[in-house]
């Protein structure tokens, strides 16, 4: 017989937002300002040593921008550091 899953225990949820907020609290990830205002997230060279690379993307109406992504090796250090990212509160 199927779990009910209202009793299984809480799971705990991790938002992309919330890696990204650690990773910049931590100096992996930096905030640049674009020419437009806006703003984008790239790997610092601490986060290019843990895995984090920049890759530039080409977006909507050909506007080209810069997006990090994790290798094999990141995603690693971001599953070893999970119980330190779960303390971190969200930010409004």
């Amino acid at each position: 017989q199927p779990e009910d899953p209202d009793s299984v225990d809480e799971v705990k949820k991790i938002s992309a937002v919330r890696v990204s907020n650690w990773l910049l609290e931590k100096g992996y990830l930096v905030r640049v300002e674009d020419k437009d205002g806006k703003h984008h997230r790239e790997a610092t060279k601490d986060g290019k040593i843990i895995g984090i690379t920049n890759n530039v993307v080409e977006g909507q109406y050909g506007k080209n921008y810069v997006q990090y992504r994790f290798t094999p090796k990141a995603q690693r250090f971001i599953y070893e550091n999970l119980p330190e990212i779960f303390t971190i509160r969200k930010r409004n």
